[in-house]
């Protein structure tokens, strides 16, 4: 349905954006099934603690390729916990063309090993980085002197910004410096609960989503269901917009930077929604 239509849609943008790439890797595909199946208890502890504790009811979901379960890069068993997140990864292998499967057009699948795999032995060091956005926050920059830019910034920005100041129940901070915009140690480690808060699975989506705007009010704003994608795209974009509107489009390069943020909020985003449905 919607999804398939929604993801096939992703995928393409990602080989749209890497189409000039003749250096990326390739996997030879030598398989002919994709399958989803329930997996062993044994192999879905190896993978860590679930989205949450309702979870630990409902079998984790494997993905056969050829019969064989589909290993991550590390070698370990992909368990994954929900079957629609099983679904999605499946549907990558099985869209690959007929020769090669190209990895880059896997997002679910590069997502879900990178939660497995890299998540558990980096998870202080994403969580540390993701607070160091907070010094120089998209979502928290005004512009001092360009009157029409500061007015945009704040019909977009000002609602997200007191959004998580409510969620947080503590001040965020705005600032004129975009090197460096500091925030109050009550509102660093509110944020710095939020973090912890988060299964690895989720924590690798809105590390992505940070990174891809600028922003760890944003991800976290996409991560709690206050923005869609779309906003979260246009509310890390004010300025390039803004400066799009006054001096136009440079062709093969403003397109090319959006698509690519656009497939590297996207992804994760679609990510998280699948965590959540079973």
């Amino acid at each position: 349905g919607s999804f398939r239509a929604r993801h096939k849609l992703l995928v393409q943008s990602m080989a749209l954006r890497r189409a000039g790439w003749r250096s990326c890797s390739q996997l030879a595909r030598v398989y002919s099934k994709v399958e989803v199946s329930a997996c062993s208890e044994a192999a879905a502890a190896e993978n860590g603690r679930l989205p949450n504790a309702n979870d630990r009811e409902t079998r984790m979901q494997e993905v056969l390729i050829d019969g064989r379960v589909l290993k991550t890069p590390a070698r370990k068993a992909m368990s994954l916990p929900t079957k629609a997140l099983a679904m999605a990864v499946a549907a990558e292998w099985e869209w690959q063309k007929a020769r090669h499967a190209m990895p880059f057009t896997m997002p679910m699948t590069t997502l879900v090993s990178t939660a497995i795999d890299q998540m558990p032995s980096i998870r202080e060091r994403t969580i540390q980085e993701l607070l160091n956005h907070l010094l120089t926050d998209t979502a928290c920059c005004r512009h001092e002197t360009d009157l029409k830019l500061r007015t945009k910034q704040e019909e977009v920005l000002d609602p997200i910004v007191q959004w998580m100041q409510q969620h947080l129940q503590q001040p965020v901070k705005l600032s004129h410096n975009i090197l460096e915009n500091g925030q109050d140690a009550g509102t660093v480690e509110a944020v710095r609960s939020v973090l912890l808060g988060l299964n690895n699975w989720e924590l690798a989506a809105v590390d992505m989503i940070a990174n891809a705007t600028k922003s760890i009010i944003i991800a976290l704003a996409v991560q709690k269901g206050r923005l869609t994608p779309m906003d979260a795209f246009n509310a890390s974009r004010v300025e390039e917009n803004f400066q799009m509107e006054e001096w136009g489009l440079v062709e093969g390069g403003h397109d090319l930077d959006m698509a690519d943020i656009k497939v590297r909020i996207e992804a994760p985003s679609m990510f998280l929604k699948l965590l959540r449905y079973q």
